[in-house]
């Protein structure tokens, strides 16, 4: 958000799917606890962002959209 925007949030929430996916028994930290709470972090971080952006600017929308999709994806991932 602070130097892409929204496509660059997207890019790095699709990567931390991706990881999520295919290697969440090998990601560091090894404590399950310590993953979800970075994860966490980051979300309450996000959600403070999202919530700030101005509604006004309907070309972000498909980038808001798919932001949510990469979001759900996540969530649904975790344990």
């Amino acid at each position: 958000m602070h130097t892409t925007g929204l496509s660059g949030l997207n890019e790095g929430l699709a990567l931390i799917a991706a990881l999520t996916r295919h290697h969440w028994s090998v990601m560091w930290p090894l404590n399950t606890h310590s993953r979800l709470e970075i994860i966490t972090g980051l979300f309450n971080r996000l959600q403070k962002t999202l919530r700030a952006m101005p509604p006004d600017n309907r070309d972000n929308l498909p980038l808001l959209y798919q932001t949510e999709t990469f979001l759900k994806t996540l969530s649904d991932l975790l344990p």
